[in-house]
């Protein structure tokens, strides 16, 4: 192999010393920016450093703020080719702020230092870098300091995550693009970025592409084709952190080395740094820079501290791996060349001025350049070291050769490819009939021989190092005795997967004592190999075609076999005495030969299941026939077993057997039998019936289509006969590879993202076999030549039907252009492309969703956990999903919630609904989206899909009534006592649930107690309806067709209705729940049919996933708090009244609550024995929790009663401590010229009229009683203003006037116990009573 030595014309040093600073301005880190601040800012520093900047407006926010990005490096004003592009992105989510912080200080940083610090200086000198401190102006302008967990200023002023809002490759396009990303979008496509970070907060780690999969699925391992040079990447900046690459700084991180896969760690559709990657040349990593997304500004300074020499060194990057220049022979640039790097499927292409910079790891290289219009160029073991990279230029040449003659080709022109296949498959079919075929000849191989597997092993190895710009070794696995099963692949580019290009691979020696395929194949490589460039056939057949050569699959029992053997068996079989053609699995019939598989077969299955093959042979011995599909047959029998491609398998072994020199003809062993095959020509069942047949399995379970191809009568002829074999059968070879470009090919496409789709189906009318497009959604469809009806389809999209007339030329390209289906569209924007949820084939088994609801506890241990409540006598389980943010907190600050389906048995519907539902908030947790983030951080969520285990297993699918039900009702359940009413009932005893929702079919409505009058009342209403009708409507105002009286047609129900006044059987639960526990449980029937057909779930579940993320979101909105004493200790005995209605809560053991409420003002009352009550009026507001503090005060043990002076004295006390509120009066004298008292209460506020009230005490003398009475409810009144709000508002709106004795000297006069004391009737004829 040629070494090109290219010297390196830039260094960097990667060094993160210091020791050369000059003294510079300290940087100010005492303040957070805000828009107008970052904006004198960045003027300032333009104004300041007018050689070094330039200040960019790249687009503007929701709120119209500009979008500013500083550009910095030396030589502003001129345009230095060469010098790479280099973007910083900050506070893509306004709420994480560090990210804004420490760029703005690297701006300052980098030009205070210029000229002073030799590390910046390089940088600037080499670099063109442009930083955006902040990509989301109006979310940061709502965030709040000191908020480390939340949400608020997140998303952008139209309330959307920036970094969700990017077209996405497995996703499609967002439904609406937000200024601030089309912005980046322009800015990316606009601009020949080599290297970008985006920087964000809430860890600290360094996380790179891709950031989702294709399965969406968090802890799946999602990497770019660039998956070393993206993990150099991350881990420059984290080893360069001075705590990042710790790996767990904040709760619950564990990163090694501070790095991450985005996917992997969880997964973000619409990413930015995925858009980066896909649709640009540039390489972007996401930074998380600390656990507290907005800590206060004191910690500022710590961050740049942490974070400044990551920046620098992630800076310094941009240089490693090739750079250079693209140029024509007048050294002109050449734009949009595209450059290529053998074994990584990700190209870049050019810039102005024929300028590139491709980011690679240390490493040997082939490089190509392509460019329209010139040909191509590569340059072999390209040498790229550690560090800084290397300059390597292209100089391509117009072509300058017209292609005449095959014998002078040079394989470097690049000519138009239709054209040049058009060509290729011309060749083809003048060379298909073996007695009228074109007049050619190639380099021949030399004389043939055996080859040993040694001899193999050696000639391999030898022709991939010879041949290395065309030929690429592999080794797919190893034998029983570990010998290697080695595959040649033969492509202008190998090692690479381009897209458009077909996939074709021959086997031989599967039975290892028929040789002949072998060493055919052996021969057939060196063909390919030593003809490339020099006739065109080959080269064109390389070219637009990837070849895969094995000669070998059993290596082992060819070891064995014997020469001239014709007819025997020894060496057909494995080491393990198993005949690889019997061993795959086969869709009639498991064997003893074939119900395991042998490690040959397990790697040739793995192997073919990797690669996207479209055409391919097997190559045995013992007769002379080209074989086709099926080689099996339902019965096991001798009959012609057509496979729904028949026609086409009959045209794929015509074009072999008329190429070759004698199969043909029909008559293959004279020698040995009798037998005809007509052309040529068999289908397997119908010469002899074989069960774990290659070639049946290659098109059960892959796109591939597979013959069998019979060499020769003689299994293991001499070696002196192997030259007539390969004069035999070498066009026939040909031949049948270049089948693979006939029929139909193209791409599937999203018709906005232009993405390729991979898995759509392609079908074809009139037979019943789906081939699956490719990874980059290039397919290969093999037609015979007619019109067919094909149609493409995708279970995100909509199928598209198109006809297309095939012909005998080349295969027809057409693209399909798939728009995303409804329910995707609404999968990927509203339940995070959970494709689970739009399953519409079956119905989950109870096995299935048990062990799913385990694997969703297992997959998310920090908030769910997986509960078994009992497990039947027939083995069912009964288990639900615990969900909460702090499963250990059990205390009473949350609300309970339960969730639960299949009540009844005959509706499945409800627990299918639930399981989804279960998906989608995990999903949604973990993604951080803010409803679900807030139901699990505020709810104890309780899932129990499936309550009657043993009944829903006798529902019938389609039984939209229940009418055909045999199982037992919930009804029946609790007559029996069945141990699942049990088992619900302990969870209430112990979770006491606030909440509950049954989720059933049958109908669109939500029933609400009560199911019976209550005690021959005339009423069904409870005195908490407002709050049933609240929780009613959360619900069915967000299914679009709960209201709608004809979305079920003979149900006649819909809406929200009282149990006991609907039609519809009564939930005895509801009552129970409301009356013992004062649950709210309601009854939610989402389904016209209890058990409709599978393809009628996704659209349930789409009306129905709002309706339950609005139930739960009700579930946060009302008060919490505690209950305690004047010593701060929990009052557990105190109960709360709402409104002053009769039902009381009891608060939990240590004295907290929660309480549901309506929107709105409440007064809540706390009282406990033996403690003054307290009431407080509050405002709830929609779907927020407030907070409320109940200290109550110790009631007066005892109470004595008080001689007139002592009344007086304390009168005068209270009145002179509250003064605010009281006024103590004088207004006459009694008889014995005792003080006539007045009190009055009330706020002094002569502004506006208020009532007044006045309460009289003691008026005959003999009630002493009222006096005291009266007395303590002026002590209570002062005391609890401003602390309790009902006496509070009393007071600021009401004067209360107290006389607690109008008759002092007979009251003076009685004794205690004296209870029928004589009225003192004189009283009504002294002077005071004027005075009333």
């Amino acid at each position: 192999m040629t070494i090109f030595l290219v010297s390196v014309t830039l260094f960097l040093p990667f060094c993160l010393c210091e020791g050369n600073l000059v003294s510079t301005p300290t940087i100010d880190t005492s303040f957070y920016y805000h828009y107008n601040d970052l904006t004198t800012f960045l003027n300032r520093m333009t104004s300041k450093f007018p050689t070094l900047t330039k200040l960019h407006s790249i687009g503007s926010s929701v709120e119209n703020r500009t979008l500013w990005a500083i550009q910095i490096t030396s030589n502003i004003d001129k345009t230095i080719p060469g010098k790479p592009m280099v973007k910083f992105v900050g506070n893509m989510h306004g709420n994480e702020v560090i990210s804004k912080q420490i760029l703005i200080y690297l701006i300052e940083y980098l030009l205070e230092n210029y000229g002073k610090n030799d590390q910046v200086t390089k940088i600037v000198d080499s670099t063109n870098l442009f930083i955006m401190p902040t990509m989301n102006p109006d979310g940061f302008e709502r965030a709040e300091v000191g908020d480390c967990l939340g949400l608020m200023g997140r998303p952008n002023a139209n309330l959307v995550d920036l970094n969700r809002n990017f077209p996405d490759q497995f996703t499609g396009q967002p439904d609406k693009i937000q200024p601030e990303t089309q912005a980046i979008i322009d800015w990316i496509e606009n601009n020949p970025f080599v290297l970008s970070i985006n920087l964000h907060g809430g860890s600290v780690v360094a996380s790179y592409p891709f950031d989702d999969s294709k399965n969406h699925t968090d802890g799946f391992y999602s990497g770019t084709p660039d998956d070393k040079v993206f993990k150099l990447l991350a881990t420059t900046y984290s080893s360069n952190h001075l705590t990042m690459s710790k790996g767990h700084q904040c709760e619950g991180d564990d990163f090694k080395e501070g790095i991450t896969n985005g996917a992997e760690w969880y997964d973000v559709p619409g990413g930015m740094e995925d858009y980066n990657y896909l649709h640009s040349n540039c390489f972007e990593i996401t930074v998380e820079l600390s656990c507290c997304k907005y800590p206060p500004s004191s910690q500022l300074s710590t961050e740049w501290n942490n974070n400044k020499q990551s920046l620098l060194a992630y800076l310094e990057m941009v240089h490693i791996g090739i750079h250079g220049f693209i140029v024509d022979s007048d050294n002109n640039g050449i734009e949009n060349a595209i450059i290529e790097v053998q074994g990584i499927d990700h190209n870049i292409t050019s810039s102005q001025f024929g300028a590139y910079w491709r980011l690679l790891v240390n490493g040997i290289y082939n490089i190509t350049v392509h460019a329209s219009g010139y040909e191509s160029v590569t340059k072999y073991g390209v040498v790229v070291p550690s560090g800084p990279g290397i300059s390597l230029n292209f100089t391509l040449l117009e072509p300058a050769l017209t292609v005449q003659n095959r014998s002078e080709v040079n394989p470097t022109v690049v000519t138009n490819p239709e054209e040049s296949l058009e060509k290729l498959v011309q060749h083809i079919n003048n060379l298909h009939d073996f007695d009228h075929r074109e007049k050619t000849s190639f380099i021949e191989p030399p004389p043939m021989k055996y080859h040993k597997y040694d001899d193999l092993a050696n000639f391999m190895g030898d022709f991939a190092t010879r041949y290395a710009h065309i030929a690429k070794l592999h080794v797919i696995g190893k034998s029983v005795l570990r010998r290697d099963l080695f595959v040649m692949e033969i492509s202008d580019n190998p090692g690479v997967n381009e897209p458009g290009e077909p996939k074709f691979k021959y086997i031989g020696n599967m039975h290892g004592n028929e040789v002949v395929g072998r060493e055919v194949l052996i021969s057939l490589i060196q063909l390919l190999c030593e003809n490339y460039g020099k006739d065109e056939l080959l080269t064109l057949l390389v070219n637009h075609t990837s070849i895969f050569i094995m000669p070998t699959m059993n290596p082992d029992g060819f070891e064995i076999a014997t020469e001239g053997d014709s007819r025997g068996t020894y060496g057909r079989r494995n080491h393990d005495h198993i005949d690889l053609n019997r061993n795959f699995p086969d869709q009639f019939e498991t064997t003893a030969m074939n119900n395991h598989q042998e490690p040959e077969t397990i790697a040739v299955m793995k192997w073919v299941k990797s690669i996207p093959f479209v055409l391919s042979a097997n190559l045995h011995g013992g007769s002379l026939v080209a074989n086709y599909p099926w080689d099996n047959s339902k019965s096991g029998h001798t009959t012609y077993s057509k496979c729904p491609d028949d026609d086409i398998f009959i045209k794929l072994c015509k074009a072999y057997s008329f190429a070759h020199s004698t199969m043909h003809i029909g008559h293959p062993c004279p020698g040995f039998s009798s037998e005809y095959f007509k052309d040529g020509i068999t289908n397997g069942a119908h010469w002899y019936s074989v069960s774990g047949g290659m070639q049946d399995w290659n098109y059960v379970h892959t796109n591939c289509f597979e013959i069998t191809i019979e060499l020769g009568c003689y299994k293991y002829p001499k070696a002196t006969d192997l030259p007539a074999y390969w004069d035999a059968n070498k066009f026939a070879l040909l031949v049948y590879m270049g089948q693979v470009h006939k029929g139909i090919r193209g791409f599937i496409l999203d018709s906005k993202t232009g993405l390729g789709i991979a898995n759509a189906n392609i079908s074809v009318k009139g037979i019943n076999h789906v081939i699956r497009s490719a990874k980059d959604g290039d397919y290969w469809r093999l037609l015979v030549p007619g019109s067919h009806h094909i149609t493409v389809s995708h279970p995100r999209y909509e199928s598209q039907t198109i006809v297309v007339r095939v012909t005998d030329g080349p295969a027809v390209f057409i693209n399909f252009s798939l728009s995303y289906a409804k329910q995707h569209s609404w999968s990927a924007h509203s339940d995070f492309d959970i494709q689970e949820n739009m399953e519409s084939a079956n119905y989950q088994t109870l096995h299935d969703a048990d062990e799913e609801r385990k694997k969703i506890a297992n997959l998310n241990p920090s908030f769910v956990t997986y509960e078994p409540l009992l497990v039947t006598r027939k083995g069912l389980a009964l288990s639900m999903l615990h969900m909460s943010k702090s499963m250990e907190d059990h205390t009473g600050h949350k609300a309970h919630v339960l969730l639960v389906g299949g009540v009844n048995g005959d509706d499945p519907v409800g627990s299918e609904m639930l399981m989804r539902f279960s998906r989608h908030i995990t999903k949604g947790y973990n993604h951080q989206h803010p409803d679900c983030v807030k139901i699990i951080d505020n709810v104890h969520l309780h899932i129990l899909p499936t309550l009657n285990i043993e009944g829903i297993s006798k529902a019938t699918l389609g039984d939209c009534t229940g009418d055909s039900y045999t199982g037992n009702k919930f009804s029946s359940l609790i007559e029996n006592k069945d141990q699942v009413v049990e088992a619900l009932i302990n969870q209430i005893n112990t979770h006491k649930f606030h909440l509950i929702l049954n989720v059933e079919g049958g109908g669109l409505n939500i029933l609400i107690p009560r199911n019976q009058r209550e005690n021959g009342s005339q009423t069904v209403i409870t005195e908490d309806d407002e709050m049933f009708q609240v929780l009613a409507r959360s619900f069915g105002d967000f299914n679009p067709k709960m209201y709608d009286q004809s979305s079920c047609e003979g149900a006649g129900v819909h809406g929200i209705l009282h149990s006991a006044e609907s039609p519809l059987p009564n939930h005895i639960l509801m009552d129970m729940m409301y009356d013992k526990y004062h649950s709210y449980m309601l009854c939610a029937s989402i389904s016209c049919c209890k058990y409709p057909a599978a393809n009628e779930l996704p659209n349930i579940w789409m009306n129905t996933m709002p309706s339950f993320m609005n139930f739960l979101l009700k579930a946060t909105q009302g008060i919490h708090g505690e209950i305690v004493d004047s010593n701060n200790k929990p009052i557990f005995t105190a109960v709360l009244t709402i409104d002053n209605k009769l039902h009381r809560f009891n608060v939990s053991t240590n004295g907290s609550y929660f309480i549901v409420l309506t929107e709105g003002h409440h007064t809540i009352e706390a009282s406990a024995e033996g403690y003054q009550s307290l009431s407080k009026k509050i405002f709830v507001l929609k779907n927020e929790r407030r907070e409320v503090r109940f200290m109550l005060k110790d009631e007066k043990e005892k109470l004595s009663y008080h001689s007139f002076n002592a009344l007086k004295l304390n009168l005068t006390e209270i009145s002179k401590q509250y003064s605010n509120i009281t006024q103590l009066t004088k207004i006459g004298l009694s008889k014995e010229g005792r003080d006539i008292l007045i009190f009055t209460l009330g706020k002094k506020d002569n502004s506006k009229p208020v009532p007044h009230v006045l309460l009289l005490g003691n008026v005959y003398g003999t009630d002493l009683i009222s006096r005291e009475l009266l007395l303590q409810l002026i002590q209570h009144l002062v005391e609890s203003y401003l602390t309790d709000d009902t006496v509070t508002e009393l007071l600021e709106s009401t004067v209360i006037h107290i006389i607690p004795t109008l008759n002092p000297d007979k009251g003076q006069k009685m004794k205690p116990d004296n209870c029928m004391g004589e009225a003192d009737s004189a009283l009504f004829t002294f002077p005071g009573k004027s005075l009333l």
